[in-house]
C-alpha cells in the first residue's frame, strides 16, 4: 500500500482515536517514520481533532447571556413560548456547531467505508487464494490425463517397444521402462522408483547403437510427469542409466551405471 493510500484509507483518524489494535498502531508508527507525508498528515489529524475539542466543549460568550435575558418579558407566565431573536454571534456559534456535526459525520461515513473495504478486501484475497488453489489441482489432473493418455497410445501402438531396465547392482530393487516408437523413433522413459540424485550429479540415458553408446540425455526430474519424454533414436539394441556430474557427459561412466535393457529380437 502507497503512503498515498494509506492516508486515504481513514486510519489515520482511527488511530488518533485510539481505537486500532496493536498490531494496527504499530503499522501507522512504522509508515509515520519511513514517510514522512504520513507523519506530517497524522499531526495535521491530531491538530484538527484538537480543535474539534475545544470547539465542542466551549462556553458561550457573557454577551450571548445577556442578551437572552434582555429579550424575555418581565413577567412571562408558565408554559408560554418564548420566540427569540437570534443575535448574529449566537448564529455564528450554530454555524460552527454544523460544521462540526458534518465533520463528525464525515468522519464516521469513511470509517464505515474503512471498515467495509477492509471485510470486502478480506473476502476477495480468499476467494483469489481458494481459485488459484483449484486451478493447481485442475492443472495436476490435465496433467495425469495427459501422461495416461500419451501411455495408452504408446502401449497400443504396434511400433512401440517396451524396453525393461533392470538394476546392475544386486541389492538393488530399481526397475524401470524405456517406451521406444521404432516408427517415429520417439523415447519415453518411465522413472518408476528412480529416486533424484545429488544436487552435483545428473542422470544419464544412454542408447547402445552398433554397438557404441549414444547419448539420450540428461534426465529432467522437474517435469512433474512420470514419463519423460528423451532424444529420438534408431537402430537401438540396448538402454541404460548412469550415475554422471551435472550435465552429463559424452561417454558414459560404466561403472556408474545403475540400470541396463536388452531389446529382446
Amino acid at each position: 500500500m502507497t503512503s498515498k493510500e494509506f492516508i486515504e484509507s481513514g486510519i489515520l483518524e482511527l488511530y488518533v482515536l485510539g481505537t486500532l489494535s496493536t498490531a494496527e498502531q504499530a503499522e501507522v508508527e512504522r509508515m509515520c517514520a519511513e514517510h514522512p507525508e504520513v507523519k506530517a498528515e497524522l499531526e495535521a489529524v491530531e491538530q484538527a481533532m484538537e480543535l474539534m475539542d475545544q470547539e465542542l466543549g466551549m462556553a458561550p460568550p457573557v454577551s450571548v447571556k445577556q442578551k437572552l435575558f434582555d429579550t424575555l418579558p418581565e413577567s412571562a407566565p408558565l408554559g408560554k413560548r418564548i420566540h427569540l431573536q437570534p443575535a448574529g454571534e449566537t448564529k455564528s456559534n450554530w454555524m460552527m456547531a454544523a460544521s462540526v456535526t458534518i465533520a463528525l459525520l464525515s468522519f464516521a461515513a469513511a470509517l464505515f467505508y474503512f471498515q467495509r473495504y477492509s471485510s470486502v478486501s478480506g473476502e476477495y484475497e480468499a476467494l483469489v487464494a481458494q481459485n488459484s488453489m483449484m486451478a493447481q489441482e485442475l492443472n495436476q489432473v490435465k496433467n495425469s490425463l495427459d501422461q495416461n493418455e500419451q501411455m495408452l497410445a504408446l502401449a497400443t501402438d504396434e511400433s512401440t517397444r517396451r524396453i525393461q531396465l533392470n538394476a546392475t547392482k544386486e541389492d538393488s530393487n530399481l526397475q524401470l521402462f524405456v517406451y521406444w516408437n521404432t516408427t517415429s523413433e520417439e523415447v519415453y522413459l518411465d522413472l518408476g522408483n528412480l529416486g533424484t540424485p545429488g544436487d552435483q550429479q545428473d542422470y544419464q540415458l544412454w542408447a547402445i547403437v552398433e554397438g557404441k553408446p549414444v547419448d539420450m540425455g540428461v534426465i529432467d526430474f522437474t517435469n512433474p510427469n512420470s514419463l519423460v519424454k528423451m532424444k529420438n533414436i534408431k537402430g537401438a539394441v540396448a538402454f541404460a542409466i548412469t550415475l554422471e556430474p551435472k550435465g552429463g557427459l559424452e561417454s558414459p561412466t560404466l561403472e556408474n551405471m545403475v540400470v541396463l535393457g536388452q531389446i529382446a529380437t
